[in-house]
């Protein structure tokens, strides 16, 4: 009974965490410059000892930073924390040298739906820039479009052209001042989630788009079982310093005159089912570790409550075979199709919203 009501409280929770409450922030959002309001505080000595426990990494980035908070938009419906500090090239390779030496082939994304997806969208000889291209998916598997990846690592650059892929060191906003109107497509795929300043960002992609080009954007989707779990620090800064949504993705086409041509929330997939479970058994176990906190990072109760979670999320993790579909997994993605003549990014904010201060 118990596991029942946890999976029925998950659902529901999935679907009321856009609700919004009255309090605003001075700080501005992110990508529309509305004001913000505060859903939760995060502790970074806590942040910091948890990716030192579970990866063995340094996170030297926060500096003297003490706290974070997450703030939630008022107008696009964008959280993201603040300050938003990001993880430097030191950070990921440390990662990345964690994950291939515990988890060989994790790389191996080829066969995500939402990379299958968005290939389905390139036609021969398009011309195709990926932001984040180190993972080299796209050139391996159509070699008839023309490709171009951006990386900010000078070791995925240099991995790529050894390989004879064309990866260059250089950022969106820095390649968009030089390629304006260049490419049939610009992708994206779990990069956004990362960026400080996604409004420069989005704006840079769409620079590089020819007139009738499509734009294509996949990450995390914060409607998801991702936005539920007190203790992913992977969807927590330095990694992740913003939180997307359907409507946040719906917000970018109405501000920049796109036409959204699908908008696809990816299911549950078989790799994420473990993690799902966890999560229910979490929420049934709620009455050892006790905490209505969007974060709980630590604490002897809550690691029990953890510990007998993994376990059993292990065994019955394949009873969510039937039921995968109709839970929305890891991933949400966009595709927008450029105006045949591009129209001016409108400066309309949310009516009743009034952008905040950036001070």
């Amino acid at each position: 009974m118990r596991i029942s009501i946890a999976l029925v409280s998950i659902m529901s929770a999935i679907n009321v965490i856009g609700s919004h409450g009255s309090t605003p922030s001075v700080t501005a959002c992110p990508l529309c410059g509305g004001a913000r309001e505060p859903l939760a505080k995060l502790s970074v000595p806590s942040l910091v000892a948890e990716y030192r426990r579970q990866f063995n990494l340094d996170t030297r980035c926060f500096g003297q930073t003490n706290e974070l908070s997450l703030l939630r938009c008022n107008c696009c419906d964008l959280e993201g924390f603040d300050p938003p500090i990001t993880g430097d090239s030191q950070f990921y390779r440390d990662m990345s040298a964690w994950w291939n030496a515990r988890v060989p082939g994790h790389e191996n994304i080829e066969h995500k739906s939402t990379y299958q997806w968005a290939m389905q969208q390139m036609s021969p000889g398009d011309r195709v820039l990926e932001i984040g291209g180190g993972t080299l998916v796209i050139p391996r598997h159509l070699k008839s479009v023309s490709y171009i990846g951006l990386e900010l690592d000078p070791n995925s650059v240099d991995a790529a052209r050894r390989q004879g892929f064309d990866v260059r060191l250089e950022s969106v906003e820095e390649h968009a001042e030089a390629n304006r109107g260049q490419y049939d497509i610009v992708c994206n795929f779990q990069v956004i989630e990362h960026v400080a300043a996604p409004r420069d960002f989005v704006e840079a992609c769409i620079a590089c788009l020819r007139p009738g080009g499509l734009l294509i954007i996949a990450c995390p989707n914060n409607r998801s079982f991702l936005a539920l779990m007190p203790d992913n620090i992977l969807n927590m800064p330095p990694h992740h310093v913003t939180l997307w949504n359907r409507r946040t993705l719906e917000w970018i086409a109405e501000h920049w005159g796109l036409q959204i041509k699908a908008i696809v929330e990816e299911p549950l997939e078989h790799d994420q089912r473990q993690a799902f479970a966890r999560l229910v058994w979490l929420r049934a176990l709620g009455w050892v570790w006790q905490s209505s906190e969007r974060f709980v990072l630590g604490g002897s109760r809550f690691r029990i409550a953890s510990g007998i979670s993994d376990a059993l999320a292990r065994v019955t993790a394949p009873l969510l075979d039937s039921v995968a579909r109709v839970i929305p997994g890891h991933t949400i993605a966009a595709i927008y199709q450029k105006p045949a003549e591009a129209a001016r990014p409108s400066s309309r904010i949310a009516q009743g919203a009034e952008p905040a201060s950036a001070d």
